[in-house]
């Protein structure tokens, strides 16, 4: 248990670095400011020390240009001013150097929280990048085998009737084509997690589309894909031919992301609430009213994802 705890915190704090080092700089920024203000009577003492030593350079030059007997040149003035204002300088590092730690460390973390920042932007372009032209050339291949007026009525979510390696296929239109990944949630096919009680595992069915939401929101670099949600529900995925699902999954666009934000408050930190407000509409599984009564009588509910986009069973 506390060993799976530090391996979950460590990665929490593996994936969250570059914001724990931002508002650690903040943070330090505004402690080094404090004790600077802290001690900013004892640097005042210092300054008023060396000018009252500066002033008497000056007075021991003006005497000297008036008394031939005073050895002391405009050089030597010079030289002990600078002498000045150099040792000046150290006595109010030293007496402020609480605060001037704070500051370095400040700018250290601000710097580190660039350069991964600047990281983790570069690994979500280039996987960007990657499952654009996986998805470019996933349609390439659909067009290829169907051609290209059928595969653009396919994207538009039509029904299409094609000729497929020889067989004649009727393509479901766009709300059959999650039927791949769609699944019974009963004792049979879920490994743990799933109670005798219909009311807990309805109650697990709803937290864990509140953790996809969650893991929307707050790693909005990650697409959360239908095995994890599988996994988290607790079907055991090894043995499915689940081909291709990992590909396809959910994410945020930066418009969703600051309507949620604009919303939570008004939802009082509650992710759900907070999807509702802002009208955006991001499940893998939903319930009718009949499907959830059917569930609390059976204990078995069919999901069927309904949020997999431009998925066409050609090769089944």
């Amino acid at each position: 248990m506390v060993k799976d705890f530090f391996r979950l915190a460590g990665r929490w704090v593996v994936s969250h670095s570059s914001e724990i080092l931002a508002v650690t700089s903040s943070a330090l920024t505004v402690t080094g400011v404090v004790l600077i203000i802290k001690d900013a009577d004892k640097a005042h003492e210092v300054i008023k020390e060396e000018r009252e030593i500066r002033q008497k350079s000056k007075d021991t030059l003006i005497a000297a240009k008036e008394d031939p007997t005073i050895k002391y040149s405009k050089i030597a003035c010079v030289r002990d001013h600078l002498t000045s204002y150099v040792r000046q300088g150290l006595k109010i590092c030293a007496k402020e150097w609480k605060g001037l730690v704070a500051l370095l460390f400040a700018e250290l973390s601000k710097y580190g929280s660039y350069i991964l920042l600047k990281r983790e932007i570069s690994t979500i372009s280039a996987k960007f990048n990657a499952l654009s032209s996986a998805f470019a050339a996933y349609r390439l291949r659909v067009a290829g085998l169907i051609g290209e007026d059928k595969e653009q009525m396919l994207y538009e979510g039509k029904e299409v009737t094609a000729n497929v390696d020889g067989v004649e296929k009727t393509i479901p239109s766009a709300e059959d084509w999650g039927a791949d990944f769609a699944c019974y949630y009963n004792k049979d096919e879920v490994e743990n997690n799933f109670a005798p009680d219909a009311a807990t595992n309805l109650d697990t069915f709803y937290r864990v589309q509140d953790w996809v939401k969650q893991q929307l929101f707050i790693r909005r670099d990650h697409i959360v894909t239908v095995d994890e949600v599988k996994k988290k529900l607790g079907y055991n995925t090894r043995n499915k031919k689940d081909v291709g699902a990992k590909a396809f999954g959910l994410h945020l666009d930066a418009d969703e992301v600051q309507k949620i934000t604009d919303a939570m408050e008004q939802a009082n930190g509650n992710i759900s609430s907070a999807f509702k407000i802002a009208g955006v509409d991001k499940e893998f599984f939903s319930l009718t009213e009949s499907e959830i009564k059917n569930f609390l009588d059976t204990n078995s509910m069919f999901l069927q994802p309904n949020n997999l986009i431009y998925l066409p069973r050609i090769y089944s």
